[in-house]
Formats: C-alpha cells, sequence, structure tokens
C-alpha cells in the first residue's frame, strides 16, 4: 500500500482495499481473466471465485499446490494461460 505522499493517499488505497472488487470491476468492458493459486492464504479461493462469478466477463484459472506470488513462480503458465498461445 502506498501513502502518496500524504493521509490522503493511505485514505485513497484504503478506500479500494475495502470496498467491493465487484464495484471497480462491473463497469468494465473488457475480458477479465482471474489466475489464483489455490493454496493462497491471503485471498482465499472462495473470494476470487464469487468475485469471477459475479462478473460475466471473467474467466478463472486455478493453479494446483500454488499460494500468494503464484505469478512469480509461473509466468510462463500464466502468459500462455492469458494470451491463449
Amino acid at each position: 500500500m502506498s501513502l502518496r505522499e500524504s493521509i490522503g493517499g493511505l485514505d485513497a488505497d484504503m478506500r479500494v482495499v475495502l470496498h467491493p472488487w465487484e464495484t471497480y470491476l462491473a463497469g468494465l468492458d473488457v475480458p477479465i481473466h482471474f489466475i489464483h493459486g489455490k493454496e493462497d492464504q491471503i485471498t482465499r479461493l472462495q473470494v476470487i471465485e464469487r468475485l469471477a462469478q459475479s462478473l460475466p466477463q471473467a474467466r478463472l484459472n486455478v493453479l494446483e499446490n500454488r499460494g500468494n506470488l503464484t505469478w512469480w513462480r509461473d509466468v510462463g503458465q500464466i502468459l500462455t494461460s492469458t494470451l491463449g498461445t
């Protein structure tokens, strides 16, 4: 989280973190691709599943035996999955 050099930045960041993500994503008219590690203990899979189900333009890829920072370990698989190549 960034303070953006003021308490106002912290306030803005906290509003984003604490506000339901669906509110921000629902207005997008582009495909949304969630990639989530099944073993993530920071953001539970159920949260991402519910979010993806609430957005008609979303799809979800769940990576087995992966937790947080999945993108770091599996960047090749993620790019392939996202780009469809």
